[in-house]
Parts: structure tokens; C-alpha cells; sequence
């Protein structure tokens, strides 16, 4: 929960959430380590592996922005749209949101293919293969060819399949300066995004 004492923001529960994400980060770290060495990190099992980490750790962060708004009373309207941007009109918070989401979610529609989907389902999948897709045309070259000769071995059209299976490891990426697959970048954003709610509810 956040608390404004003398002009200062704190969050009582930040460190507690940051000391679990940064956990599921070593594992992260390990996993895609091991990427980078494998010559066929699919049929490895290490690509599914990176994506349920960073699902989960989604899960962990959008626990934080719910949790942050407990004693703002009422909370600001649209507070998924305040803070930094993930890409143009699209916020950060609203990307956590919905990845944490659609992790929880996915398995529901194990086996059913898109037409058998609850109109639920669809907006859930269709906005994380959206935010997957800008995620992948903002990568640095070196990414993009690093997924090319990791992933897919050169064959351009398996990429859309690539993104359809692993939409949260780009989006991942895309939070981060530089790219990498990590949530260090997402712990500031977060920060940033219980600053711009103060704010907005103070205007």
C-alpha cells in the first residue's frame, strides 16, 4: 500500500514484492543462460520454461499495482493509464495488467482452437498477441537475430508462430533498454507508475 509522508511516497509492501520477483529473476537468468547455449532451446523445454517464469512474475507485479491502491479512496479512473508508456497510448501498468492475466487465464483454452473461444478469450489473447507484435518491431537488431538463430534457425514465417507461443517473453524485452529478459526494468516503471497516481489524485 502506498503512503505519502512529507511529499515522500513509500510503499510498505514494495520490498516484500521486490524480493519475490527478484527470485523468480535468478531462475530466469539461469533458464535463459541455457538458451543462449542450446542449439534447439524449443524442443528443449527451455523456452516454455522462461515464459511461465515471466508469467508468474506478471502475476507478482500486477499484485503490487492492485496493492497500491488499497487506502487511495476512490482510486483514480483509468489508473492502468497513468505512467510510463509501453508504446504510444499504451501504458506499462495496463501491459502488466493484462499479461498477468492472460498467464492466469491461458490454460482455460487448452485445446479449443481461437473460433471455440468466449469472447473473453479472445479480447485476452488477441491484446497480448497486439502488445507482442509492437514489443517485436521495437527489439534492437541484435535481439531480433538472436530469437532468429535461436529460435526459429532462419526461417522468417516461424516468427509469428514464435510470438504466438511466447508472447510475454517479448513483451519481457521490450521493457528494458536494452533488451534483456529481465524485470529490473519493470521494478522502476512500477515506482514510477505509484508517483504518476499520486499525482493524478491530487490534481
Amino acid at each position: 500500500m502506498l503512503l505519502k509522508i512529507q511529499g515522500d511516497i513509500f510503499d510498505c509492501q514494495f520490498g516484500l514484492m521486490e524480493d519475490l520477483l527478484l527470485t523468480v529473476e535468478k531462475k530466469l537468468t539461469l533458464i535463459n543462460n541455457s538458451i543462449q547455449k542450446s542449439s534447439d532451446p524449443e524442443s528443449d523445454g527451455l523456452c516454455d520454461h522462461s515464459e511461465y517464469l515471466i508469467g508468474a512474475g506478471f502475476v507478482i507485479l500486477q499484485q503490487q499495482l492492485h496493492e497500491s491502491l488499497t487506502l487511495i479512496n476512490p482510486p483514480p479512473k483509468n489508473a492502468f493509464k497513468l505512467g510510463p508508456l509501453f508504446a504510444q497510448d499504451l501504458y506499462i501498468a495496463e501491459v502488466i495488467n493484462s499479461c498477468a492475466n492472460y498467464w492466469k487465464h491461458e490454460p482455460e483454452w487448452v485445446g479449443k482452437n481461437y473460433n471455440q473461444f468466449t469472447s473473453h478469450q479472445k479480447y485476452t489473447r488477441d491484446k497480448i498477441i497486439k502488445y507482442a507484435n509492437i514489443a517485436l518491431a521495437s527489439l534492437l537488431p541484435q535481439t531480433k537475430d538472436s530469437f532468429k538463430k535461436n529460435i526459429i534457425e532462419g526461417d522468417e514465417d516461424a516468427i509469428y508462430l514464435f510470438i504466438e507461443s511466447y508472447p510475454l517473453s517479448q513483451i519481457i524485452c521490450n521493457t528494458n533498454n536494452n533488451n534483456e529478459c529481465s524485470f529490473v526494468g519493470l521494478l522502476q516503471h512500477v515506482r514510477d507508475w505509484q508517483k504518476a497516481v499520486f499525482e493524478n489524485c491530487e490534481q
